[in-house]
């Protein structure tokens, strides 16, 4: 074979080669373990954190008129007059809405459940925004739904106050007594609005570098 022939060949073998595929972040199972271990580990701690400030501030659950309610008002300061536990028993969903729906609002949790559990299984992202996220989220459902199911509501304790809060209108500047299952779910869901928004934007930089992309014209 000539030279100049062999050399032809060369350059078309290398125009025609693929380039390297552009590298992708882990997925599959070990990141699933990932939502597993954070649901586990956020439900246990909520749960461990309401009984152990309903027992320091000597507080139980009791019901009147089928309305559960603590016993104690007594408050202890955190952070000075910031941030402070105090219990209270919420038997309605967040802001105390639907106040006394139980069945509805244990239904909607597990239904909520299921439909993580299929985004979990069916969804390709698996991310650690996504799935920290969701791990988030399904241990402030369990932590919450284990309240209504056996103290008829949930049990909050947390009080933050401040100036700023008076100023957009809330009474004393005082925010709604809350738990930690509640700052899961709102520490949640914008990781999974973080992480979908990150797959989306992976998937649009893999396809622009995708060897079979047709030429743009012109």
């Amino acid at each position: 074979m000539s030279k100049k022939k062999k050399k032809k060949t060369e350059v078309t073998q290398g125009a025609g080669a693929d380039p390297e595929p552009a590298p992708t972040p882990p997925t599959g199972p070990v990141f699933k373990i990932l939502f597993f271990v954070v649901a586990l580990l956020g439900a246990v701690a909520d749960i461990v954190s309401k009984r152990a400030v309903f027992s320091m501030l000597d507080a139980a659950v009791v019901r009147e008129g089928g309305v559960p309610r603590t016993t104690s008002l007594e408050s202890v300061s955190v952070i000075g007059k910031t941030l402070t536990f105090q219990t209270a028993v919420n038997p309605g969903a967040v802001f105390g809405l639907f106040r006394g729906q139980w069945l509805f609002l244990v239904v909607f949790t597990l239904i909520a459940l299921g439909i993580m559990g299929w985004v979990l299984f069916r969804s390709r992202n698996t991310g650690t925004s996504m799935m920290v996220g969701l791990g988030l989220v399904c241990a402030g459902a369990l932590g919450n739904l284990w309240d209504r199911v056996f103290f008829g509501g949930v049990r909050d304790f947390i009080v933050f106050t401040s100036g700023v809060l008076e100023s957009l209108g809330f009474e004393g500047g005082r925010w709604p007594t809350f738990n930690l299952a509640d700052a899961w779910i709102c520490i949640g869901i914008p990781l999974i609005i973080l992480g979908d928004f990150l797959a989306a934007r992976r998937a649009s930089a893999e396809a622009d570098t995708s060897p079979n992309k047709a030429p743009e014209k012109g």
